[in-house]
This record gives structure tokens, C-alpha cells and sequence, in this order.
């Protein structure tokens, strides 16, 4: 039931832009910043609602997901041009063509997003964030009117809000990517393999002298395996097993000197 409903809100939403169409291309600000945007998450929304059947389909033929992320990236740099706007409101073919299009490439990223690598993300991102910033400062400071269907005074606003959009798209990826798994399994594998000391000894120094205990105590047997694990104890631990090599060379000459004296 939960996967019937969420299948549904992709297409209730989609719905709702299309009867809201009028409103959202009132204005160059709204038809940008508000439906541009909602159309490509709705693609995203539908993709996480088809589940992992649909990323295991497209992984046949896009196993990277370097389809996806063009396809997205062009979909985003057409849509942002002036005659593009213009002929979307202007034409009704284009009109749809642009619902399509957006939501099928907020489809094919949210399918493909997990089998992307984190260079890939992260140069996607980063490429979103320069495109949106470099669109929108463009139709601020433009001097001109460059769509027919909007007044002048409409496109610096819209300029400002796809800027705004650009700054947010950074920083939720700088979130994203800081809490993504494999830094985190990078932090995790540091953590485990930091030495433990234990009032000055180490942990390893510690396991040393527990196996020559055992040894010495005939618990343990003779194995050829054994020789190996002893070499890496003999590095780590002193003859007796009670404290490091290298702790135990600064004693030593500590005891020659007196020795001297």
C-alpha cells in the first residue's frame, strides 16, 4: 500500500502542474525558479517510487549511469535558454515536450544515481551549480528584453532566484557529500586501524604478550602459521612480551649508563 501510494503522488503532482500551468508561466521567475524545478523532481520522485527494478533495468545499458547524467544535463542547459522559454509558452507541442523531458531525465537520474561514482557526482553537481549561476547572472545583468513573452523587468528576477537555486544546490551537495557512505567507510576503516594504547602500551603490544603467555603455558600449539604471527609480535614486542622493542632499547641504555657510572 505504501509503494501504490507513493506511484500515485508522482502522478497527482504532475497532474496539478498541468493545471496550474497558467499561473506557474505567469511570469519568467515562476516558470524557472518554480516549474522547471518541480517537474524535474517529480521525475525524481517517480523514480524513487518505481524501486530497484527500474535501476536494475536501466543498468543493462547504462551501467554507470553516464547516460542518465548527460541526458540530465542537457535536458537542464536546453530549458534554460530564452527561445526555448518562449516557444514552451508559445507552442503547446513544446509545452509538453518540456513536461516530458524534465520529468523523463528527473527519471533516468534518480535510477541511476546510486550506480554513479562520487567523481561523477560530485563534477554533476558542480556543473548544475556553474550552469545555474552563469544562467542567472546572464539574465540579471542582461541590458536587453531576451524573451518575447516576458517584460525585461521579469527576467533579473528570474536571474536572482535561479542564483539563489545555484547556492542551495551547493550547499546540499557539500551536505550530501560529506555525509556520503564512502567517506564515511574511509573514516570508519582509520578509526579501526588507529593503534589503541592502553596506559603507554599498545593493544598489539597487549596481544603479543597474551600469545607468549599462552605459549609458554602450553595452550597454544606449534603451527606453521604460528611462525609468521611471532615475527609480527617480535616487531612489536620485546623478548618477553611485556613491552616494545623500542621501549625497551631506551632502558637499556639507560641501564649501560649507570653501569658506567
Amino acid at each position: 500500500m505504501p509503494r501504490l501510494s507513493s506511484g500515485v503522488a508522482p502522478g497527482l503532482a504532475l497532474a496539478a502542474c498541468a493545471f496550474a500551468r497558467p499561473v506557474l508561466e505567469a511570469t519568467m521567475a515562476l516558470h524557472m525558479a518554480l516549474e522547471l524545478p518541480l517537474l524535474f523532481a517529480i521525475g525524481l520522485t517517480a523514480a524513487h517510487a518505481a524501486g530497484p527494478r527500474l535501476s536494475h533495468s536501466l543498468a543493462r545499458w547504462d551501467p554507470n549511469g553516464l547516460v542518465a547524467l548527460l541526458a540530465a544535463s542537457l535536458v537542464g542547459a536546453y530549458w534554460m535558454l530564452p527561445v526555448a522559454l518562449d516557444r514552451a509558452v508559445l507552442e503547446p507541442a513544446l509545452g509538453f515536450a518540456k513536461a516530458a523531458s524534465l520529468v523523463g531525465a528527473g527519471l533516468l537520474l534518480g535510477a541511476s544515481w546510486r550506480r554513479v561514482s562520487l567523481v561523477l557526482q560530485v563534477s554533476f553537481v558542480l556543473n548544475a551549480v556553474g550552469m545555474l549561476f552563469v544562467a542567472g547572472m546572464l539574465y540579471h545583468e542582461a541590458p536587453e528584453q531576451l524573451c518575447s513573452v516576458y517584460l525585461a523587468g521579469e527576467q533579473a528576477l528570474a536571474g536572482a532566484a535561479m542564483v539563489v537555486w545555484a547556492s542551495m544546490l551547493l550547499v546540499g551537495g557539500f551536505v550530501a557529500l560529506l555525509r556520503h557512505p564512502a567517506l564515511r567507510d574511509r573514516d570508519d576503516s582509520h578509526e579501526l586501524n588507529r593503534p589503541c594504547h592502553v596506559g603507554g602500551v599498545t593493544a598489539a603490544t597487549l596481544a603479543c604478550a597474551a600469545a607468549r603467555s599462552a605459549r609458554h603455558a602450553g595452550h597454544a600449539h606449534h603451527h606453521p602459521e604460528d611462525q609468521g604471527y611471532n615475527r609480527k609480535c617480535g616487531d612489536a614486542c620485546g623478548p618477553d612480551g611485556d613491552q616494545p622493542a623500542d621501549a625497551a632499547q631506551p632502558q637499556a641504555a639507560r641501564s649501560r649508563l649507570h653501569g658506567h657510572q
